[in-house]
């Protein structure tokens, strides 16, 4: 053994301790902290001006209204199938997101099981005011909502009476 090889000599700097056994759990838990902590951000700095998906949290029935109220009834099924005229019914719905409030309109002889749905336009409401419907035209063709704020939306009858 020479001189340099022996660390307990004065002038000399004492070697190096010898590594650590690795710890492969260790590594992988702050590796997966890491990528847990990271992702979300990553995910929402890399999207960016992407729309996010809306995620509804509840629905709520805002409106209701019958074509019944009118005097108005619809033949369910096709024609001559000797079945009873019907009410339709027109339902208002709002659905709380996370990227803000959406309406829909469901219509059908039973919207609370089975009806056709069309999305309200944005800004159908009043100024500052929630989407609401202001007025119904109960047509044999073709029924048309008026909303608060002006909007006007019609749907084909045939959408809002079939059975299937």
């Amino acid at each position: 053994m020479t001189s340099s090889d022996d660390p307990a000599l004065p002038g000399h700097p004492a070697a190096p301790p010898p590594p650590a056994p690795a710890r492969p759990g260790r590594t992988l838990a702050a590796a997966a902290a890491a990528a847990l902590v990271s992702l979300p951000v990553g995910v929402v700095i890399g999207l960016g001006d992407l729309p996010l998906v809306d995620l509804d949290l509840f629905t709520e029935e805002v409106q209701r209204l019958s074509s019944a109220d009118a005097g108005v009834r619809y033949d369910p099924d096709t024609p001559g199938s000797g079945a009873d005229p019907v009410p339709v019914e027109i339902v208002l719905v709002r659905r709380p997101a996370l990227g803000g409030d959406r309406y829909t309109l469901r219509l059908g002889h039973d919207p609370d099981s089975y009806f056709h749905e069309v999305t309200a336009p944005a800004g159908t409401g009043g100024a500052d005011e929630p989407v609401r419907v202001e007025h119904v035209d109960w047509a044999a063709e073709r029924i048309t909502v008026a909303f608060t704020g002006g909007y006007r939306l019609g749907v084909d009858t045939e959408l809002a009476t079939g059975l299937r």
